[in-house]
């Protein structure tokens, strides 16, 4: 696919009517979200992690630099016996492997809820430093996939960690503009796969974050600053949800049931508690994402270090047999 083509193809760079609606966040009472609060995200992480984006504001770098092929990073394949073991997944997705989430509702907000409760819920049971923050495990979740693509072209690597953290906050929207933003950023992802073009490559990426990445970031930031709208995230998934198999499911609906029991209690002190056992419960989901992230991390580093070896092996027997002369 040539620049002209992937720009008639790139529909969804000309969507932007919407996208100041969208900003509010609060076009719907109940947005779900795999986010951590913004007061964590930003403040205490804000180191860029591998050259993904920095935590927290993803849109403050781009989504991919100029093509460039890794040198450092290109490697001899060794044999497929310790390939076969490494995955190199489905690198241009909007929903990597094991790091969606799970669909399970959210809750309705209570409107007669007092505007003084949700901040000192959050302050009281979620700025806490006891857990890694979605954004935290989105970049771990993108780390691990760039490992995966060894020896692929840059730009490639660099998109689908951008991806991991654009995911991350589309899903803490209200429902009609999660949609429509998936929407769009897997519009990019399929165009951005048919094509090696450096050029046309370049125009896709420039779009999705003027289009996507963008307003994205504006809206995941304004309802991060809205007390009441963090609260009620705290009763849905985190990132990487899909990693736990079915202990991850059931814990994911009993985040929901504790929404609705919150939003139908009728004193402060009844919410309390149930907001205290929805955040000891998705910190500790938090918590089994990240060892499950480490988990792969530590396999895959183990299966390249066999590839290595492997690869060694080969060039030190190379090495001991002498040229042919063909006569």
């Amino acid at each position: 696919m040539d620049v002209s083509s992937a720009s008639r193809n790139t529909h969804w760079a000309a969507q932007q009517d919407d996208n100041e609606q969208d900003r509010s966040g609060a076009d719907d009472n109940h947005p779900r979200a795999d986010a951590a609060p913004a007061s964590r995200d930003q403040d205490r992480h804000n180191e860029p992690n591998e050259g993904a984006a920095q935590h927290g504001d993803p849109a403050s770098a781009p989504v991919m630099q100029k093509q460039q092929t890794s040198n450092a990073s290109a490697r001899a394949r060794p044999s497929r016996s310790t390939l076969s073991q490494i995955s190199d997944g489905s690198p241009l997705t909007a929903q990597p492997a094991g790091a969606s989430t799970v669909s399970s509702g959210t809750p309705v907000a209570n409107a007669n809820i007092p505007p003084t409760e949700p901040q000192h819920l959050l302050d009281r049971y979620e700025d806490v430093n006891d857990h890694p923050t979605d954004t935290d495990n989105a970049n771990s979740e993108g780390a691990l996939q760039a490992d995966r693509m060894r020896g692929m072209p840059e730009d490639e690597v660099l998109f689908v960690k951008q991806i991991n953290l654009i995911n991350q906050q589309i899903d803490a929207l209200p429902p009609t503009a999660r949609a429509r933003y998936r929407e769009r950023l897997n519009d990019a992802i399929r165009e951005y796969g048919e094509t090696t073009s450096p050029e046309a490559r370049q125009k896709i990426a420039t779009a999705l974050q003027d289009n996507v990445q963008k307003p994205v970031n504006a809206a995941y930031q304004k309802i991060m600053g809205d007390p009441a709208q963090r609260m009620q995230l705290e009763f849905t998934p985190p990132y990487g949800t899909g990693l736990l198999g079915a202990a991850g499911q059931n814990q994911a609906d009993q985040l929901r049931r504790l929404g609705q029991q919150f939003n139908e209690a009728k004193t402060p002190g009844q919410r309390e508690a149930l907001f205290k056992q929805a955040a000891s419960l998705r910190h500790q989901m938090q918590r089994d994402v990240q060892t499950a992230i480490a988990n792969e991390q530590k396999t895959l580093t183990e299966q390249w270090a066999q590839a290595d070896r492997e690869l060694d092996q080969a060039l030190s027997d190379a090495a001991g047999i002498a040229p042919t002369t063909v006569q």
